[in-house]
């Protein structure tokens, strides 16, 4: 009797923890997200120019891919996806230690230069100036894309990437 109550019971504790532990969120890392990570919109968001970040962490990387519409739809650039609907990567770099992220970004993303801009990158840079506010920097004053927007929080969510990468994405130094 005390054998099959023991037995019971120990059954009882493992399909618990079990279950615990399937239900428990599975994040890479220390569980915590880099506070870049969600969907950003541009602060001067009217019928002239709109523009979007979105931002993901995986493993130890940061993916961003970047979109919008200028002029009134006369300049409309929305990010690629794969086959599942998931946004290709523009830019993916180490997570930071601090709120700045800086790297390059293929000049052809503009689709002002023509075709012999897809060797180019320009530095872009991505910095936290508040838990709601990020400023996007584009070393890139030719195109019609923002060289400096504020940015807004409009949703905190882990967006998931695409494991295919945008054409001529910026492998590093």
């Amino acid at each position: 009797m005390k054998r099959t109550f023991l037995l019971i019971l120990g059954l009882v504790t493992l399909s618990l923890t079990m279950q615990s532990f399937i239900s428990s969120t599975q994040e890479d890392g220390d569980g915590e997200l880099s506070p870049l990570v969600g969907c950003w919109n541009y602060i001067w968001n009217d019928d002239v120019h709109q523009f979007y970040i979105w931002c993901g962490e995986r493993n130890d990387s940061l993916i961003f891919t970047v979109g919008g519409v200028f002029f009134r739809g006369d300049r409309i650039h929305m990010p690629e996806w794969d086959e599942a609907g998931k946004y290709l990567q523009m830019v993916r770099v180490k997570k930071p230690e601090r709120n700045v992220v800086k790297s390059k970004i293929c000049e052809g993303i503009s689709d002002f230069y023509g075709f012999d801009s897809w060797d180019k990158y320009n530095d872009v840079t991505f910095e936290l100036l508040s838990d709601t506010v990020m400023r996007f920097i584009l070393d890139d004053n030719k195109a019609y894309w923002p060289d400096t927007a504020l940015m807004i929080l409009e949703k905190r969510v882990n967006v998931e990437f695409s494991q295919q990468e945008y054409q001529n994405m910026y492998k590093g130094e």
